[in-house]
């Protein structure tokens, strides 16, 4: 299959199982399991080779022991723990990891976990809520590197506090953990919520990530992968899930979305992200230009994404203690970049979408402009500040998407005092706090605007919130962005 192509919208099997079956058949899900089992290991290996010879040593903080004594003994018994297991941590590697890629071949493309058909009329509806938020379910060790508490501990505790949120719409992003968004699907579809998880699987290497959860009737789901990534993240397959939604007497278009965080030589971050943001333009106009071609009528388009990009970050420490916020110079190139690039709705955004060689010509006038206008806005902080302050799309143009964060700062809209730039002076944050490491990575939720033929539903009541435990733990390294989308 093109890895461009959208995935096949699969109806979920009767006997779909909510606790993880994703395969075509139970023979292969066994074997998936039992290579689960193998792997284990080499699971706890990793986990603990992180907290040894990763994570910093800073009892008291990231679940390390309260005192520098009971660590360091802590850290000494867990290496002789190491030396014993890795032989099974070896031996599962060796057998358990094939037999896992092997049988992804038999997996879906994606987990479609549907609530039973509902036979009531059509009523009006006003408004939905939704909530988007990265939750950080990597493999375990990668969470451990992060700064995070596991994500088997933190699974029930997201889903229990969204759950309370009781959103219409819930978008997750970096649900990569198989086993963790197989626990969220269980939580969500018993409290009411049509669930679509595992999109974009991929027999080497993780899926995409996206996850959607709906209270309401979804149907023609498709997943693009994006055209060009680069750096680490290229072992993911992040792209764009789409869906529309029936909402009563209502029919909205629902994408879901993840950018590049960082990048390689070949293709640096800022252009990984600004041909990211083109192709999800570009797939999402499709999406919703062939469902006008059939007729259908909509009644507004909503993007949620990760943008991995800001409007500020924090530096060094100022003598005060607070950490000094100043402009994102990424975010002023892609504005400065839409400017430069923009001719008519598509802001040169390459018609043949799924076409890789499209792609990489537009990478070269995207590499060009910024070059261009990275010139441009070179100069005081006070003058890239001032700049910043004029603006207000973000990565997404304001011709062609709209949200309600101002600046796309979370730096006045939710409390923090650290970020991941700065963590070695707020050790504590991400851990066991109500803080964000990343306050400043604010995730978008965005109406589309300037489609012929496409109501413009208003963004309303638009916050950044913790996702916090009952016992007043995050649940993740961002903070979530809730909004409720008006019909007009």
């Amino acid at each position: 299959m093109n890895p461009l192509q959208p995935l096949e919208n699969e109806r979920a099997r009767s006997s779909f199982n909510p606790d993880g079956q994703e395969h075509s058949n139970r023979v292969a899900a066994a074997v998936d399991k039992f290579g689960h089992v193998l792997t284990t290991p080499t699971t706890l290996f990793l986990q603990g080779a992180v907290r040894i010879f990763v994570l910093d040593f800073k009892p008291g903080f990231w679940g390390q022991q309260n005192s520098a004594i009971k660590e360091g003994f802590y850290r000494a018994g867990l290496f002789a723990g190491l030396l014993i297991l890795s032989p099974f941590a070896i031996l599962g590697a060796l057998f358990g990891a094939p037999l896992r890629a092997l049988t992804s071949f038999s997996k879906k493309d994606f987990v479609f976990h549907k609530q039973p058909p509902q036979n009531s009329t059509a009523q009006k509806v006003n408004s939905v809520s939704m909530i988007s938020y990265n939750v950080l379910l990597m493999p375990e060790f990668i969470s451990m590197r992060n700064k995070h508490r596991p994500g088997a501990e933190r699974t029930e505790e997201i889903a229990d506090s969204l759950i309370e949120k009781n959103p219409d719409f819930i978008c997750l992003q970096e649900a990569f953990h198989a086993g963790h968004s197989a626990k969220l699907d269980a939580a969500f579809h018993k409290a009411g919520y049509n669930v679509i998880r595992n999109v974009g699987n991929q027999v080497f290497g993780m899926g995409s990530g996206l996850f959607l959860a709906s209270k309401y009737e979804l149907e023609n789901v498709q997943f693009f992968p994006h055209p060009i990534k680069g750096g680490v993240e290229d072992k993911a397959n992040k792209g764009v899930l789409i869906a529309t939604a029936k909402v009563g007497d209502k029919r909205i278009v629902i994408a879901n979305a993840h950018l590049n965080g960082g990048g390689d030589d070949e293709n640096p971050g800022y252009v990984c992200r600004a041909i990211q943001t083109m192709a999800v333009t570009a797939h999402l106009n499709k999406y919703i230009k062939e469902a006008q071609a059939k007729g259908e009528k909509l009644d507004g388009a909503v993007l949620n994404s990760d943008t991995n990009i800001a409007a500020t970050y924090y530096s060094d420490r100022e003598a005060s203690g607070k950490l000094k916020t100043i402009a994102e110079p990424e975010w002023l190139l892609a504005n400065n970049l839409y400017e430069k690039m923009k001719k008519g709705d598509d802001l040169s955004i390459p018609q043949q979408v799924e076409n890789p060689k499209a792609w990489e010509a537009c990478k070269k006038k995207v590499i060009a402009a910024m070059q261009e206008v990275d010139k441009e806005v070179s100069g005081s902080e006070e003058d890239k500040r001032r700049k910043l302050n004029q603006l207000r799309g973000g990565p997404f143009p304001t011709e062609l998407f709209h949200h309600d964060l101002d600046e796309g700062n979370a730096y006045d809209q939710c409390a923090h005092n650290g970020s991941s730039i700065d963590l070695e002076g707020d050790p504590e944050v991400g851990w066991g706090t109500k803080i964000a490491t990343q306050p400043q990575r604010v995730d978008f939720i965005l109406t589309r605007t300037g489609m012929e033929g496409l109501k413009e539903p208003k963004l309303q009541n638009v916050q950044v919130i913790p996702i916090l435990s009952r016992q007043g733990k995050l649940t993740s390294d961002h903070n979530a962005v809730k909004a409720d989308i008006v019909f007009s």
